[in-house]
């Protein structure tokens, strides 16, 4: 695994928080250059105020943009990211809305989409575009969500989104292939985000966690990990791939009274 990656840049959506901020901080560790595309200039100049105050190698710049808004979304980054030398694209945006199927309208479908999936695509369509070699090859890694196998009530739109998410590695490692480019997902179960122990504190729960996910919770480092892992010599033959970082969620038959933690839980930490 490298322990720099100077004169590597790479694009980054949902830097700001949870598994995203977590990938942030660790790729400028190594002294990475990283583009962001977020959607409030503030915050993620906050981010990039707290990075610089560690006094890494890298350089740090952002492109406004709001994902949700996939219509222009291409439109108003290509020409941007045409000019810069990208190496990697990791997806981490991500949204995921809990509601019963009836409460689950056309609109609340359709911002998932955009942001979980659409917009991922509308990316991976202009980072293909770049020229790669077989020695320095391109990568594309984004983060789906234990979801896709749980499939629990309320997270229709979340789920169908990470599904297709999922579906599309596939589809577009077979066609990316012949311009040099690796392109796989993370699967993670539940994190140690905020957000999932707010969760689990109001159901009383966070002392059971074990009896949920054997392994306990998954912390972020385990999943920036799994990315480095991707980026890796180590990995150079792996594209295509679902990798699965679960802490043991799938090995427990789910049971009635927990189904309400998997349901609120699920994509927690990855917006």
């Amino acid at each position: 695994m490298n322990d720099s990656y100077i004169n590597n840049t790479f694009l980054l959506t949902g830097g700001t928080s949870g598994i995203g901020k977590n990938i942030a901080l660790k790729l400028a560790s190594l002294n990475a250059n990283i583009v962001f595309i977020a959607r409030q200039e503030s915050t993620i100049q906050n981010l990039i105020d707290e990075i610089n105050m560690k006094n890494h190698k890298g350089t740090y710049s952002y492109i406004i943009s709001d994902l949700s808004d996939v219509s222009n979304l291409y439109n108003n980054i290509k020409d941007q990211l045409n000019d810069i030398d990208i190496n990697t694209f990791i997806h981490c945006a991500g949204v995921a809305p809990l509601r019963p199927v009836i409460q689950t309208n056309f609109n609340i479908m359709q911002e998932t989409f955009n942001i979980n999936f659409f917009a991922f695509i509308e990316i991976c369509r202009i980072f293909a575009k770049k020229k790669f070699s077989a020695d320095n090859m391109g990568n594309i890694i984004t983060i789906s969500s234990i979801i896709t196998d749980l499939k629990e009530t309320g997270r229709l739109a979340y789920a169908c989104s990470k599904s297709a998410l999922e579906t599309s590695i596939t589809i577009m490692a077979k066609e990316f292939i012949k311009n040099n480019i690796r392109i796989n997902a993370i699967k993670p179960g539940l994190v140690n985000t905020n957000m999932t122990l707010e969760y689990l504190n109001s159901m009383n729960m966070l002392n059971k966690v074990k009896e949920i996910q054997k392994l306990g919770l998954i912390e972020p480092d385990d999943i920036t990990n799994m990315v480095l892992f991707l980026l890796s010599p180590s990995a150079s033959k792996i594209t295509g791939s679902i990798q699965t970082v679960g802490g043991g969620i799938l090995m427990i038959r789910i049971n009635k009274s927990y189904a309400f933690i998997y349901v609120v839980y699920i994509g927690g930490g990855q917006i």
